[in-house]
């Protein structure tokens, strides 16, 4: 702020200069999340928005899934025709087309909702972990910071997705376990690898400059806050696979 600025400025008036700046509009602010994250959270920071930021995130979530939705239908219907013919039961007539597209269609109306939710639930974890390093940001602003950093991911989700209809394939991501696809590796070590992806990576990064912003902390501590919980989540889920894939196997 400028002397001018201090000179002029009313404490009794509802915002400072910085807070009354025109915000960016929401396409320029998703542009600058990729290529100037830092400005682009500190506008998130002051002028935080939630609406519109969601609807487009699954709006581009289940269109990119359209794309490839009869893939997804019998790559459910064949993992179910396997699951029946190793348990023993009793296989339908419709080789299970009918519960394998009823299952998609499910998937299809959460995939984008999901990740809106997903981005509710790290606000309120990161805020939480926020208050043992003194930080001052809402939970409003922080899940408006998540919801476009995570226009990252669903922008390399819908590359993946892209990708796998104009090359008519059945899997593509842009993470180890696209690599090693057709090596017999074990369930668990699928899911590890497939955490490692190149988008994920990107959007703990801009996450983590959002977080500095609103929580006015080091980018060091936000790193901490966002990549600490993920790594957990990591965890579990191969935990999970791994205790799932025993199961199956007994």
């Amino acid at each position: 702020m400028s002397e001018n600025q201090v000179n002029n400025y009313d404490p009794l008036e509802t915002g400072s200069p910085e807070e009354d700046r025109k915000p960016m509009g929401h396409i320029q602010r998703i542009i600058k999340v990729f290529t100037s994250p830092g400005e682009a959270f500190e506008d998130i920071s002051r002028h935080p928005k939630i609406l519109i930021p969601a609807i487009i995130i699954i709006v581009v979530m289940t269109l990119v899934t359209l794309l490839n939705f009869d893939q997804m239908v019998e790559a459910v219907r064949q993992q179910t025709l396997a699951q029946s013919q190793m348990l023993g039961t009793d296989i339908p007539a419709d080789g299970f087309s009918s519960i394998a597209r009823a299952s998609a269609i499910g998937s299809l109306a959460f995939v984008g909702i999901g990740v809106v939710i997903a981005a509710l639930i790290r606000a309120f974890v990161t805020w939480a972990i926020g208050t043992f390093f003194s930080s001052e940001g809402s939970i409003k602003k922080l899940f408006s910071v998540t919801l476009y950093a995570a226009m990252i991911s669903t922008v390399g989700s819908a590359l993946a997705e892209l990708i796998k209809f104009l090359l008519g394939i059945s899997t593509f991501s842009f993470s180890p376990a696209m690599f090693v696809g057709q090596l017999e590796v074990s369930q668990s070590l699928s899911v590890l690898l497939a955490s490692i992806n190149l988008f994920s990576i990107w959007y703990w990064i801009a996450l983590s400059i959002g977080v500095s912003k609103v929580e006015k902390i080091s980018f060091v501590k936000s790193l901490l806050i966002v990549v600490i919980p993920s790594i957990l989540m990591i965890v579990l889920s191969v935990f999970i696979s791994g205790m799932a894939q025993s199961l199956i196997g007994l």
